[in-house]
């Protein structure tokens, strides 16, 4: 294999180094041609910075991909070793106060809902693919402001995230301990935990960018709406829901369906669609709380055979 390579080898030889706790090596290019070291023409090693204790390492990979993934978080790890002091500051300042604290116990607590805000902080100011010292120390310059105030204004996103999880869920709570006999709308009630569970899982501040995060408050309401109206209509609700079902399932097929070879395009649309579901599901299920665009079965076809047709 190319791994084994021996042009492969000595590129490696010349180019990966280890140890590196700031940016005074070369800058790293997109790729490396290996006809320089003896392969031959049109083979390439992708050069990446990768993440080590302590330290970061400049290694090479010969698949695009991988290497733009690694290098990625191999270039946030640089700038937490040349902000370590901030970053502990920070880290200190991104701690949930009650109620939140409370509201996060359901989501793997709230020591690990700080870990995944401090990863979000980092991901979104760090996460960019350098390759130059310049553009590294320009970009460290930049930040160093914002850094505090990024984890502060994500404390505020995220407050009324919680707060419609926490009351969500509770509605569910209270609604399955009255009806506990009638196990048609407990069946109805779990399958709607199911769907809030699906929806925040424990890493979403990670997951989901500030736009989506903005929009989550509403998706988290309509749960609520939906189970207390569905309790008391249950047939008018499984009527409602059969229609939706058809859409969920054509998404569950998509997402199976992804491979390596799915372009970004497609994924991107599956994601779409994913969010166009939600917001039929508010003004199927809670029309009051309004869709920032019109949504209707007849569009959510149409998304549909656009998807189809991608690679």
């Amino acid at each position: 294999s190319r791994k084994t390579s021996p042009a492969f080898q000595k590129a490696r030889a010349a180019w990966e180094k280890t140890g590196l706790t700031e940016w005074n090596f070369d800058d790293l290019p997109d790729y490396i041609e290996l006809n320089r070291f003896g392969g031959p023409a049109g083979l390439t090693a992708f050069p990446a910075l990768e993440r080590g204790e302590g330290s970061v390492a400049v290694r090479l990979f010969q698949n695009m991909r991988e290497a733009e993934a690694i290098h990625q978080d191999g270039v946030i790890a640089l700038f937490e070793l040349y902000f370590k002091k901030e970053l502990q500051f920070l880290k200190k300042t991104l701690t949930l106060k009650e109620p939140m604290k409370q509201w996060g116990a359901y989501l793997g607590g709230a020591r690990r809902l700080e870990e995944h805000l401090y990863d979000r902080v980092l991901k979104d100011l760090f996460g960019y693919p350098l390759r130059t010292g310049e553009a590294f120390h320009f970009h460290a310059r930049e930040t160093r402001p914002t850094l505090l105030t990024h984890g502060q204004e994500l404390i505020n996103r995220i407050e009324p995230v919680l707060k419609c999880y926490h009351e969500a869920r509770s509605v569910l709570h209270t609604l399955l301990t009255a009806n506990k006999p009638n196990t048609a709308v407990t069946a109805f009630l779990k399958r709607l935990g199911e769907e809030l569970g699906l929806l925040m899982p424990e890493n979403f501040p990670l997951l989901y960018d500030n736009n989506r995060l903005n929009h989550l408050p509403r998706y988290l309401k309509a749960v609520a709406i939906r189970a207390e109206r569905g309790v008391l209509n249950l047939e008018k609700e499984q009527k409602k829901a059969k229609d939706l079902m058809k859409f969920v399932q054509h998404l569950a097929d998509l997402r199976t369906a992804v491979s390596p070879v799915t372009s970004d395009e497609k994924r991107k649309s599956i994601e779409e669609f994913a969010w166009m579901i939600e917001e039929y599901k508010v003004s199927v299920f809670a029309q009051e709380l309004k869709t920032p665009y019109p949504v209707s079965r007849k569009r959510l076809e149409t998304k549909l055979k656009e998807i189809s047709r991608m690679v």
